[in-house]
Formats: C-alpha cells, structure tokens, sequence
C-alpha cells in the first residue's frame, strides 16, 4: 500500500491532539504517498459563528477529501477521531470510506468513550465496521475497547513517546538543583480544576502547614476567575515560595522543568489519555506524582514517580513524598532525577518500535495479524 489519505486536526490552535495529529501525519509522509489531506481543526476564530461556520466548511472539505483521495489512488485513509459530539462527524467519514472501498485506520486521543461505553463510539465503530484498525495510546485502552465495543477487532497501540523527542528537552541543570534543600514542586497544565490545579494548591498549602521546605512552580494558562483569584492570593501569601510562570514555550519551558525537583498532575480530565507534559518533565529528569487517570499509570515505573488513588488524600501523599525527597543526599536526588529521564528514553523507544510496526501493518493490511 503506496498511496494513503489523512483527515485530522492540524494547527492552529496548537493543543495535545492537535499536536499528536500533526507528528502523526509527518510521520506518514516518510512512509506513504499521502495523497489528500483534510484539515478539521476549529481554528482559532473566536466568534461562535465564524467558528462554526469554519468547522462547517472545513468538515465538508473532508468528505470531498475523501472522495478526491479515492480518485488520486489511495486505497487507506487515517482519521484522527474528533472527540465528544464531533465523534458523529467521524462516523460519517468512516461510513463514507467504507463506501469507496477504503481500509480505515482509526486514531484515538480521547479517554472517556473507554471509561464507559458512550452510543457517539458505538455508532463510529459501526460505521467503520470490524476491518477498521483502531490506533490508541496504551494498552488499558485496547483492553476497554475491546470489552466495551464488539466491533472494535483490530487495534494497535502507539504511545505518545515519539511526540516530544526531536525536542531539546530540559538539561538536569546542576546549577538550578545543586546545593539547595528544598523541595521544588511544578504544575504545567491549562490551570484548570479538571487538570488538578486545587489539588496542588492544597498539597503545597498543607506541605507548608506541616512545616515542609517546599517551593512551587506553576505554569500555564488561567481561564477561570476563581482559579485566577487563588494563584494571585497565593502569590501574595507565599511569594518567597511560589512562582506562577505564565505560558511558557521553548528555553522558558526548559528553564521551568530545570527548576522542579517533582511534577505533580494529578488530573481528572475525563479525556486525559497521555499527557505530553509528563512526557517533558520525565524528560528532563522529574519524577511524576499522577492519578491513574487515562493512561498515565503505564508512564510511571519504579523510581520514576508515583501514582496516587483519586479517592485517597492526594495532600497527604505529596507530603510523603516530599517528606522522603528532602530526606534524601544530593546523590539520592540525582539517582531519582536520572530514574526519570532513563524511563523517558524506554518510552520513546517503546514509541519508535510501535510506529514502526504501525507502519508495516499499514502496508500490507493488518487483517489476520495480531493486535500489539
């Protein structure tokens, strides 16, 4: 199989999917001749209207999409799988390329049609049919799929490794690290409840309490009033000990994972898969403290972080923790930081050998092979 048509999201605006969207399809211009690309990201309109008006529009150039890419010889098409209501939109296109005679490879950047078994999935996986090839991020998600949807046959796991690894990432930065005692926490995220912004708040707040030497790093953007108001008061309450960065890219972003000693997301997104920001900080030696929401349980092993039950006292964990961090030498701390950037490089080497074998499937069809 040489010829191959791609519909997903591209930039702007530049989010996680869109991101995993848009390596992905580079990815695939090394390998195939991709012969029609379909573009279905919003865009950064801000008007209702003229946002809708361009979804609308974009949506239609998929179908036509389609269809050109059947006339240009392709005999595969890879869509990146909208999420939530846009689910629907992607049952069409799948329906429609069943039409033509398409294989159909299906990619999946949102958790909560895993969680629980939504009808938006099941009539997607209906319309894409059994053949269809399901792309998702970790095997908890193959597992839910497969048990929750009986068309739901073929899949292949590939993690988001590959997505931060042509990226300088954040040097252990001695000077930054060495020679201080406390215990630096971060936060990157967009600040929101959701993401798990209280609960790092209240952690910090209660390691403080508890006479902890603590500092805390935050980053992102704030939307909400009421998050905004809680950061600023506590910039003002703990201003020798907290920094709030704003957005951050590039050698900020880098300076910002320099600076944390442990990263805490303890997120209950309901489409939190794989965050690429645990990704950045395992890369730039942060051990992670994360829920085991979507799957960011399969990121963590051994010494490279901690995962902690929502329905435990997640202030009372990250006190633990930071408890036996700042009891450790700076070896200690060092072992800890090099523990998180090796479980990195397993994950994107565990990344590169399952494209690849994406990849291979993808050109000789995949029916009869073994879901990996």
């Amino acid at each position: 199989m040489n010829k191959l048509a791609f519909v997903g999201p591209l930039p702007p605006p530049v989010t996680g999917r869109i991101v995993a969207s848009d390596h992905m399809l580079k990815l695939l211009h090394e390998q195939f001749n991709v012969v029609e690309v379909s573009n279905i990201a919003p865009g950064e309109s801000k008007g209702f209207a003229s946002r809708y008006l361009l979804r609308a529009a974009r949506l239609a150039q998929a179908f036509m999409g389609v269809v050109r890419g059947r006339h240009r010889g392709a005999t595969c098409l890879f869509v990146v799988v909208d999420g939530n209501l846009g689910m629907y939109h992607t049952a069409l296109l799948a329906g429609l390329a069943r039409a033509y005679g398409f294989q159909l490879v299906l990619q999946h950047h949102n958790w909560s049609p895993f969680a629980e078994a939504t009808l938006r999935m099941r009539v997607l996986t209906i319309a894409a049919g059994k053949s269809a090839l399901h792309v998702i991020s970790c095997g908890r998600m193959a597992q839910l799929g497969h048990a929750t949807y009986s068309r739901f046959s073929h899949w292949h796991v590939v993690s988001n490794g590959l997505l931060t690894a042509d990226q300088s990432a954040a040097s252990p930065n001695k000077h930054a690290r060495q020679g201080r005692t406390a215990v630096h926490l971060g936060h990157m995220s967009n600040l929101t409840q959701d993401k798990g912004l209280h609960r790092v708040l209240d952690a910090f707040e209660q390691c403080r309490a508890e006479g902890r030497d603590v500092f805390l790093h935050l980053a992102g953007p704030i939307f909400a009033a009421n998050d905004r108001q809680r950061v600023e008061a506590f910039s003002t309450r703990y201003k020798h000990h907290f920094r709030y960065w704003g957005g951050v890219y590039g050698a900020t972003k880098q300076d910002f994972f320099a600076s944390v000693d442990l990263f805490l997301f303890p997120s209950t997104y309901a489409n939190e898969v794989a965050p690429l920001v645990t990704l950045e900080a395992l890369s730039a030696g942060c051990p992670l403290v994360v829920f085991p929401t979507g799957c960011c349980e399969e990121m963590v092993c051994d010494e490279s972080g901690w995962i902690l039950e929502p329905d435990l006292d997640f202030s009372a964990g990250v006190s633990r923790i930071v408890s036996r961090i700042s009891k450790m030498s700076a070896s200690g701390r060092d072992a800890l930081a090099a523990s998180a950037r090796a479980r990195y490089q397993v994950l994107v080497a565990m990344a590169r050998e399952e494209t690849q074998t994406l990849f291979a499937r993808i050109a000789d069809g995949w029916a009869g092979q073994k879901n990996v």
